[in-house]
């Protein structure tokens, strides 16, 4: 039945390794392809209850996170699923992956299309970095602009308006 499964349109990369996203291959946090520190794993077990990836989740942060095998570049990914299979999930912690703490300067922006979707995704990013002090989010519907968060978050009338 429609709805009922997880549909996931990616590159030709994923076809090629015959992954399928109906087969439900138990996976963990601490797999190897998705690379994730202790702190971020803590954060995403403490701060949200999510003990293991979901299916769209498995699929797509390893493809979030790692670059094309052939041209080195990080690909577009589009992915289908239905409503509470994890696919906010799968966009934040491959986007927190990306993130080099280290580095005390914004290096992702989210821009949701309404306030409410921002502060939704806000809430899960909130979640996790209080677990995981090295990150650092700054919301611009309830936050002065920080140049040196990590994650800038925001509606794209509120980014143009700082």
């Amino acid at each position: 039945m429609i709805g009922e499964s997880v549909g996931i349109v990616i590159h030709e990369n994923i076809k090629a390794k015959k992954i399928s996203p109906f087969v439900n291959t138990k996976r963990s946090w601490d797999d190897k392809e998705f690379k994730i520190s202790a702190e971020l794993k803590k954060g995403i077990k403490d701060g949200l209850n999510w003990e293991n990836p979901s299916r769209i989740q498995a699929m797509a942060i390893p493809y979030i996170v790692n670059p094309d095998e052939d041209s080195g570049q990080h690909e577009s990914l589009i992915a289908q699923a239905k409503n509470g299979a994890g696919k906010s999930g799968a966009f934040i912690i491959g986007s927190l992956l990306r993130v080099d703490p280290s580095i005390k300067k914004v290096q992702v922006i989210m821009v949701g299309h309404t306030r409410e979707l921002v502060n939704q995704i806000s809430s899960v990013i909130s979640r996790i970095v209080e677990q995981a002090p090295s990150y650092k989010l700054c919301n611009l519907a309830t936050d002065k602009l920080d140049n040196s968060a990590h994650i800038l978050i925001s509606t794209l009338g509120q980014i143009l308006s700082s």
